[in-house]
């Protein structure tokens, strides 16, 4: 059985550990985590055959920003959801004008989380 890989990035190394435990203890996937879009991206493209979701922070210096990450590569890998998670309003609110198949403030994760990517991947 293939394993099925969701990829998260999120430059705030407390938030990432936070959130990725919170993913492993509901969720059967394995969660590869990255501090940048740059790396996700590698990830990416050099092997997308397990991956069935991509969540992504908004901003994260240096490099590539979630909405620019988005709009980029959801058209490229549209097999693959694309969520943004955020802390701006804005940014969410143009995540899925940019090719997410959703997003969700990140202030308020919670069960809502693990219920958005239970929508998307079909376990």
């Amino acid at each position: 059985m293939t394993k099925k890989v969701i990829l998260y990035s999120e430059d705030s190394t407390q938030l990432r550990n936070s959130v990725k435990r919170f993913m492993e203890d509901s969720l059967p996937n394995v969660i590869e985590d990255f501090s940048n879009g740059n790396d996700l991206i590698s990830r990416l493209k050099n092997n997308c055959e397990d991956v069935v979701l991509v969540l992504t922070d908004n901003d994260m210096p240096p490099g590539i920003s979630g909405l620019e990450l988005i709009s980029t590569y959801s058209s490229k890998f549209p097999d693959i959801p694309f969520i943004l998670l955020s802390g701006d309003d804005y940014a969410v609110d143009q995540a899925v004008k940019c090719g997410a198949r959703d997003s969700l403030d990140k202030m308020h994760i919670s069960s809502k989380l693990i219920d958005l990517i239970k929508k998307y991947i079909r376990e």
